[in-house]
């Protein structure tokens, strides 16, 4: 019986967050800022690569999507001369909650505010926590 409860339970986890993206995958894809890398882990936990734009001040940003049973999360991989970005649209709240409380940790420190954005900073990365759309954008130095 306890065996069964164990294998429900990791069963649960997997469907509810298996499609979605670790705190660790957002650092890695922080700190290895290789698209080629990056699209390759997405495509690996069934990301789609929807295209490239390019913004106002030179930024190119590449975005991929996902779609589960509670909605389509988005992921845009951005970077200009000075700025590398990682910004992740989550379409579960409990997951955006968990991922934030992961990433947001005691070494960042609350900056400003800008529409729905509230933004803390570190010695080395700024993330943006828009908790109405459930959005979490992580932006450090280009290397």
């Amino acid at each position: 019986m306890k065996k069964l409860l164990v294998f429900i339970g990791v069963l649960l986890s997997i469907s509810t967050y298996g499609q979605s993206v670790s705190a660790s995958k957002i650092i890695s894809f922080l700190e290895s800022q290789s698209k080629t890398e990056i699209t390759q882990k997405l495509k690996d936990l069934g990301f789609t690569y929807k295209g490239e734009s390019e913004l106002a001040g030179n930024f190119k940003e590449y975005t991929f999507y996902t779609t589960s049973e509670y909605g389509t999360e988005l992921i845009n991989i951005g970077q200009n001369d000075e700025l590398f970005s990682v910004v992740y649209k989550l379409a579960n709240s409990n997951f955006f909650n968990s991922l934030k409380e992961k990433l947001l940790t005691s070494k960042f420190e609350y900056s400003y505010s800008y529409k729905n954005n509230k933004y803390y900073e570190s010695n080395n990365m700024r993330i943006g926590i828009n908790i109405k759309n459930n959005i979490l954008s992580f932006f450090v130095a280009l290397k």
